[in-house]
């Protein structure tokens, strides 16, 4: 845990380098094999339908080798975050591996949709 709170502006693009540990060990998280899901949410009882953003891997993240050091590229299409209304929005995200039958939430806080200023 500890990529922190994260910040994307409304209809943009976004992308994160994240550092995935072991819950336990604290040792980076061996990603092979590996499901990686990041969805934002407007709160953690959101159902996962109604999440804002709603992505995995492999697709929208990917894992960056070598697959041992647990790190991870998030990108969130411009598409998600267009149907929110142009005003700052305070959004609640999980990151979560899983692995066979483990799943581990690796990362959560809060992602701040800034209002965007161009609009075309």
């Amino acid at each position: 845990m500890g990529n922190g709170p994260l910040e994307m502006v409304r209809g943009d693009s976004a992308e994160w380098d994240v550092d995935i540990f072991h819950p336990i060990t604290k040792a980076p998280l061996n990603l092979s094999g590996c499901t990686i899901k990041f969805a934002a949410k407007r709160k953690y009882s959101d159902a996962d339908v109604d999440a804002i953003i709603n992505i995995t891997s492999p697709g929208d993240i990917t894992i960056i080798p070598p697959d041992a050091d647990g790190k991870a590229h998030i990108k969130v299409p411009a598409a998600d975050t267009l149907n929110l209304d142009n005003v700052q929005t305070k959004l609640v995200y999980d990151l979560q591996v899983t692995k066979g039958s483990d799943r581990w939430t690796v990362d959560r806080d809060s992602l701040l949709v800034l209002p965007e200023v161009v609009k075309s």
